[in-house]
């Protein structure tokens, strides 16, 4: 059986995998496996209320759940793209 990590970051969906890539980055004390756990479950809220997959809408969800839960807005990518 495969974990949230597996199902969020295999396959052929691109676009989950590299949203996935995203938040962790911009949420580096958060585990990788609750990351792709939140963005999965986001994806099926979407798919639901929209009737539609929207992969944008679903990391936009994930990040607001995510800061959220770590009580502390996302590092911005430009922030961590210049770090590289």
């Amino acid at each position: 059986m495969q974990g949230a990590a597996e199902r969020v970051t295999s396959g052929p969906d691109s676009e989950l995998r590299d949203a996935a890539e995203r938040l962790c980055r911009q949420f580096p004390g958060v585990p990788r496996d609750a990351v792709a756990s939140l963005l999965g479950d986001s994806y099926r809220v979407v798919v639901e209320a929209a009737g539609a997959p929207e992969v944008g809408k679903a990391e936009e969800l994930a990040r607001l759940r995510l800061e959220i839960r770590t009580g502390r807005p996302a590092l911005a990518e430009a922030a961590l793209t210049a770090a590289d």
